[in-house]
């Protein structure tokens, strides 16, 4: 028997996240009631304009939590769901002063917040399913053969918060929140052995359409904007071959969430879930093999064969324990860049060199 069945009802926090609305589609396509956490009720509009068929037929609904890191934000949620899906997680640079704590202690705070409130009020949760990322795994290797797993953490990254403080990038200061955040969830469940178990899921860079309605090509997800920059901006040969990392498509990687809670072996896991790492040339190569071209501009072709000796980061991938099919990067690419151009957003974008 599955862990978490439908037709069961299932809290999703940052439901109107690029991950989160995605896993919201895939819940309700899968039988699952959903319940869609957003900070406000004018955030939920459009979530609700997308799923007007479910929010009619009493499967979809909103629940405002203005501030997840509020002691209890979660109490009232929870207490009539069978499960949850935890997206919600600050990974927007720009805070003051660049500190750490900005970041930090919304993952934190979030996360513990919604076990703590599970565990007192959340007597019918049976799971949570937490979206980590692969960069809690990703700490720097001499040996260059080395393939990451989702046993390892990224300890290097904490460290090097406590180490530079507010003079730490961004990503790294992401990485270690997100690193503490994965802890916190094993030491939870091992100190307080609550009545739901835990999954954590580790996507790398995620791409592909979005389902919510943008305006700008900048308001996509971080990933979407760098790729489609990749191919509007004008690119430096030098970073043809640079280091290459993993990735994942939006459509398989909310499919993982909602097998992370019907398939009961995969309880009190940690589950990486990408394709094989991809270098810029690649997506080039990938780009030019799409006939007809999604862009109404030429690309570089770059130069096909530079990253034959390029370094993969590369990691086990578990999405077979999930029973996921990934999607070709022929495929995302076509697609994202389809939903870019199908959804007038390219009209909004100049690149620093124009190519039309």
């Amino acid at each position: 028997m599955p862990a978490v069945q439908p037709p069961a009802t299932v809290l999703v926090t940052g439901a109107n996240g690029f991950v989160g609305s995605w896993i919201v589609r895939r819940l309700l396509d899968a039988g699952f009631t959903v319940h869609g956490v957003v900070r406000s009720a004018g955030k939920g509009k459009d979530l609700e304009a997308v799923f007007a068929r479910e929010v009619r037929e009493g499967r979809f609904r909103l629940v405002v939590v203005p501030d997840i890191c509020v002691v209890g934000a979660f109490d009232e949620p929870v207490r009539h769901v069978d499960a949850i899906v935890h997206t919600a997680s600050p990974n927007i640079p720009g805070a003051p002063d660049n500190d750490p704590e900005h970041v930090i202690r919304p993952a934190l705070d979030g996360t513990l917040g919604i076990m703590r409130s599970a565990l007192a009020h959340g007597k019918h949760v049976k799971r949570i399913v937490f979206t980590g990322t692969g960069g809690t795994i990703l700490q720097p290797n001499p040996d260059r053969s080395h393939m990451y797993s989702a046993d390892e953490y990224n300890d290097h990254a904490i460290e090097t918060v406590k180490r530079e403080g507010k003079r730490t990038p961004f990503v790294v200061q992401y990485y270690a929140a997100k690193t503490m955040a994965d802890r916190a969830v094993w030491e939870f469940v091992r100190d307080k052995r609550p009545q739901f178990d835990a999954v954590i899921l580790l996507p790398p860079a995620i791409i592909g359409p979005e389902i919510l309605p943008k305006k700008r090509v900048l308001d996509l997800n971080e990933s979407n904007v760098r790729l489609f920059k990749r191919y509007a901006d004008p690119f430096p040969e030098t970073r043809l071959a640079r280091d290459a990392f993993p990735w994942i498509d939006i459509r398989p990687n909310a499919d993982a969430h909602v097998q992370a809670l019907l398939r009961e072996g995969v309880s009190n896991r940690r589950l990486a879930i990408h394709n094989s790492a991809t270098s810029n040339q690649a997506y080039f190569d990938a780009y030019h093999a799409l006939n007809p071209a999604p862009l109404p501009f030429e690309v570089t072709r770059g130069k096909p064969g530079v990253d034959a000796h390029v370094k993969l980061i590369n990691a086990r991938d578990d999405s077979e324990l999930l029973g996921v099919k990934l999607t070709s990067l022929e495929e995302s690419v076509r697609d994202t860049l389809s939903y870019i151009v199908n959804s007038g957003l390219i009209d909004s974008y100049t690149p620093p060199k124009a190519k039309l």
